[in-house]
């Protein structure tokens, strides 16, 4: 495997980088107090149990029901990123010690090492599972891939510093948080760039860097959240920004903690973003209206929260952080998987028909004071109308 490195990517202002990883990521780990503190959290692909990593290096298998069923004990310093491989069978951890490490769940027991580097800013299997790639902070290369069955060296690059890598639904390409104002895209001929979006509607200046990362369902569009709060799409095939909701006017570093945006989700029809912030709330908007849906405090959630994760079929919200407390809470009921905008009767159909395909609990949210008109009457399960038949729980609002 070769990687090609854009130039753009490397010459990003990898002073003022390092100077917000080290704060973020570093530094601000040596300013948390309870080593007990929930520092990355994942789910597995079937959603039953969830692997935690906590500040002084240790990892936890948890239940949904919150009983620990594994404890695996390696990592000297702060678990900053957790990745279940898509067998579920295997989970691939990094830490602030500079080691990748990959576990058999089923046992406990160590797999192999990837030891004698910088800090791990990202760690992510291929969604066939057969590589495993991984970031550090100041290697040169600081980008690897292994091969997954035997932890060979298959590929290394220097990329400057990335961090949290999301591959979309289809595994062509791997989104990362980046130190510039855009997410960085890795195609799967590993040509990485920072190239592909729009660079020039934000100044680089500390709190607008993307720390946390989203691909939408299609994998059309990704979202980036920054430290001072704001969460951003842009549409991947135009480059263009097309949402710049939530921020903090008056931001500054000391407000990192309870501003920084920990984590983003799209709804199953990718017409909503959801996001929590380290203050521990919950907001949601529509991706096309930029409309904020709804906000709201998290349940018990004592800040700051340092990491969270939505369950993979989207209707559960794993967060944790300072007070080392792990908790488990259903979206709040205000999100919307589909929104449909004003008239757009076919919309609704088409939104039925995929709530329906999910298998889950879906809410459609239709325009305010708006009228949709049908023309056919496809259902008469329960008296002739133009819906089709709701087969899962749907709430129309």
């Amino acid at each position: 495997m070769e990687i090609r490195i854009s130039s753009k990517l490397l010459g990003t202002s990898v002073l003022i980088l390092l100077l917000f990883v080290a704060v973020f990521v570093d530094g601000g780990a040596e300013a948390q107090e309870n080593q007990d503190a929930i520092t990355a959290i994942s789910w597995s692909s079937h959603g039953t149990s969830l692997a935690v990593g906590y500040l002084n290096g240790h990892i936890e298998i948890i239940s949904v029901g919150g009983q620990v069923q594994l404890s695996l004990v390696m990592h000297t310093a702060r678990v900053t990123e957790l990745a279940w491989h898509p067998s579920g069978g295997w989970l691939a951890s990094g830490s602030a010690d500079g080691s990748v490490r990959v576990w058999d769940v089923s046992t406990g027991t160590l797999v192999r090492s990837h030891t004698g580097l910088t800090l791990i800013t990202g760690v992510s299997w291929s969604n066939d599972g057969r590589e495993l790639w991984a970031i550090s902070l100041q290697d040169q290369p600081n980008l690897f891939v292994w091969n997954a069955e035997s932890g060979e060296l298959i590929a290394s690059a220097t990329v400057g510093s990335l961090y949290d890598p999301q591959w979309n639904e289809t595994g062509t390409s791997l989104v990362a948080g980046s130190g510039g104002t855009v997410p960085v895209i890795v195609d799967t001929d590993s040509n990485i760039g920072s190239s592909y979006l729009d660079e020039s509607a934000f100044p680089l200046a500390l709190g607008e860097q993307i720390f946390s990362v989203a691909w939408s369902p299609d994998g059309t569009h990704v979202a980036g959240g920054t430290p001072n709060g704001h969460v951003r799409v842009w549409n991947v095939d135009t480059a263009q920004l097309i949402m710049d909701a939530g921020g903090d006017e008056h931001y500054d570093i000391s407000k990192w903690r309870s501003s920084l945006i920990v984590e983003l989700a799209f709804t199953a029809g990718g017409e909503q973003i959801q996001a929590i912030d380290g203050s521990g709330v919950f907001q949601a908007w529509d991706v096309t209206t930029s409309d904020l849906l709804g906000q709201e405090q998290l349940p018990m959630a004592t800040p700051p929260v340092y990491a969270a994760a939505f369950s993979p079929d989207g209707t559960q919200i794993a967060y944790g952080g300072e007070s080392g407390a792990l908790r488990i809470e259903p979206v709040p009921s205000s999100a919307c998987s589909f929104t449909i905008t004003a008239g757009d009767a076919a919309g609704i159909i088409s939104a039925i028909n995929a709530a329906n395909a999910n298998l889950v609990p879906d809410t459609i949210c239709l325009a305010a004071d708006s009228t949709y008109t049908l023309t056919a009457a496809p259902n008469t399960q329960a008296g002739v109308n133009g819906l089709p038949a709701i087969t899962t729980d749907i709430t129309i609002v």
